[in-house]
């Protein structure tokens, strides 16, 4: 039998991946597990770390029929070590997952996935010291000799350099300079890879060089193996080097923060929409008709102005017999209010279009001086009732602000039911912090909401163990809000961490923020539940709100 395919699932705990194992072993699907491997508990001497559970896939195709689907696993440290190291073998054209290749290397890894196996609690790899001070050194000296660290920051540098030109086809020449503990890249046109060759051959006859020519082709083939790759080691690399410079027998109890380092706010942020309209976002329709419909009536009694000869003398006429189709007025004029104000040289007018104020003369001056008349006596307009539809069109179309927001607010709704949350019982919509009070009983008074009106969270999510209260919202375009919703949420996430019990939750997306990316990056840095669609997409709230 033949592989089909697979797929991987990353946790954020190795409880969370036994809990998703068991699940997929229960589950009622109708394919066959042949088999499962425990590479957490008895981890593979290369320091592979993972769960593994292997199903043979019925299916109604021959060709598909009896081949085999592998589901990978893994928690979030477990799954950057198996990127580091499929990047580094890829760069040292070495096959590193299956133990081959440079021995040095081999044991930097092994030794790096012992370290992380300490900060789960879970056990060491083979062949590995059973003392985290041991493991620690022994590391620390591997880097210092060949700078593996810094193999794996300059390949992040030129992948960058590369963005997503799939077609160029130059080389990199990769020099670590061990006794200088420097990095030098060089890149080669096509029609120079024979002084490529050169230079590498010449570089490498020094034993204090580590020298590496790579193909910018390689990239891309990296690229898509881990799409999220350049996260991926940024956060390899930042989290080993907190692991290094810090109190390792510790390290448990301060994982949460070693592991808010594992996010890149720029990688994070190209992640951003541009938009998530619907189909029902630029026009709410039904709105249209509903508002034309509840004065249907009275736009076709005024329907009788087009074209007449004598529009005020019938204008005044209208009004005196039907004084309710004054209520029309106002929408001819795209103003959704029941008084305009107007002033001139013949002096200031408050007119009231709900009940009349002033004489049918004054209101037909109103309707003169707005040009109003012109448009129905010279035929401008052929029926009210079409013309107001689409007034009231152009006028909801400044309603797809608030539409952007209520979408995002559905959107994560629509992901709290995915996570198995149900309406009013375990989350609930637009509380104050006063019923959240009143019933759970938790004090949320160091809340303060920058001196406003009462906190109200868009949703509140309830767990056995915290009580979650979530905002939402989604910017397509920029301006000072963002950057006044920033600095809010910044503070409210701060006094949040002064009460037990509770966490504060944003998620937020859109392209408006690049022009506010630095107040949104100071934020990011200190919320540790700031999150954004593809983070939604990626199943962060069945990781959460636990």
């Amino acid at each position: 039998m033949q592989d089909l395919g697979g797929c991987r699932l990353i946790t954020n705990s190795v409880e969370k991946v036994y809990e998703y194992s068991e699940k997929c072993k229960n589950s009622s699907i109708k394919h066959e597990l042949k088999k499962e491997f425990d590479y957490i508990k008895q981890p593979q001497n290369s320091g592979y770390r993972g769960v593994h559970l292997i199903y043979k896939y019925h299916s109604e195709k021959s060709e598909y029929d009896g081949m085999l689907i592998e589901i990978q696993i893994r928690t979030h440290l477990q799954h950057i070590w198996a990127t580091a190291v499929e990047t580094m073998g890829i760069y040292l054209n070495q096959n590193l997952k299956a133990g081959q290749g440079s021995k040095d290397i081999n044991r930097f890894f092994a030794l790096i996935s012992s370290l992380f196996a300490y900060i789960e609690q879970q056990p060491l790899v083979p062949g590995t010291p059973n003392d985290i001070d041991e493991i620690i050194h022994e590391i620390e000296s591997l880097n210092a000799q060949y700078n593996y660290l810094g193999f794996l920051d300059a390949v992040q540098v030129i992948t960058d350099m590369q963005g997503s030109n799939k077609d160029d086809e130059s080389y990199f020449l990769l020099c670590l300079e061990h006794k200088l503990n420097k990095l030098v890249i060089s890149k080669y046109q096509p029609s120079e890879v024979d002084e490529a060759n050169e230079k590498y051959h010449s570089l490498e006859l020094n034993s204090d060089n580590n020298v590496v020519l790579v193909r910018a082709t390689s990239f891309e083939a990296l690229k898509k193996a881990y799409p999220n790759y350049f996260s991926n080691i940024h956060n390899f690399i930042e989290i080993i080097k907190y692991c290094l410079q810090n109190d390792i027998n510790n390290i448990y109890t301060n994982l949460k923060e070693c592991l808010i380092m594992k996010r890149n706010f720029t990688d994070w942020l190209s992640k951003f929409h541009k938009s998530i309209a619907n189909y029902g976002y630029y026009i709410d329709f039904d709105k249209v008709y509903r508002n034309v419909n509840d004065i249907k009536v009275e736009l076709n009694i005024l329907n009788s102005l087009i074209g007449s000869t004598d529009i005020e003398n019938d204008f005044k006429n209208i009004i005196t017999k039907y004084p309710e189709t004054l209520k029309c007025i106002p929408i001819l004029l795209a103003v959704r209010a029941n008084e305009i104000y107007a002033i001139d040289g013949d002096g200031e007018f408050s007119y009231d279009f709900k009940k009349a104020i002033y004489s049918p003369e004054q209101y037909a001056v109103f309707m003169r001086k707005t040009g109003l008349f012109e448009l129905l006596e010279n035929h401008i307009i052929h029926s009210l009732v079409d013309y107001v539809t689409g007034v009231e069109t152009g006028l909801d179309s400044n309603g797809r602000k608030n539409r952007g927001g209520h979408l995002m607010e559905d959107l994560v709704e629509s992901f709290i039911v995915k996570a198995g949350f149900t309406k009013d019982k375990t989350y609930f919509k637009e509380m104050y912090i006063h019923q959240i009070t009143d019933l759970w009983g938790i004090d949320l008074s160091a809340i303060s909401n920058r001196g406003k009106a009462e906190k109200r969270f868009d949703f509140v999510i309830k767990t056995d163990k915290c009580i979650y209260g979530i905002e939402t919202n989604f910017y397509a375009s920029g301006g000072s809000k963002l950057n006044e919703t920033a600095r809010s949420y910044k503070q409210i996430a701060q006094e949040v961490a002064t009460i037990d019990g509770f966490e504060f939750v944003w998620f937020t997306d859109g392209s408006g923020w690049t022009s506010a990316r630095h107040n949104l990056e100071e934020t990011f840095d200190v919320m540790e539940h700031i999150y954004n669609i593809k983070d939604l997409e990626n199943g962060i709230t069945t990781e959460v709100f636990v």
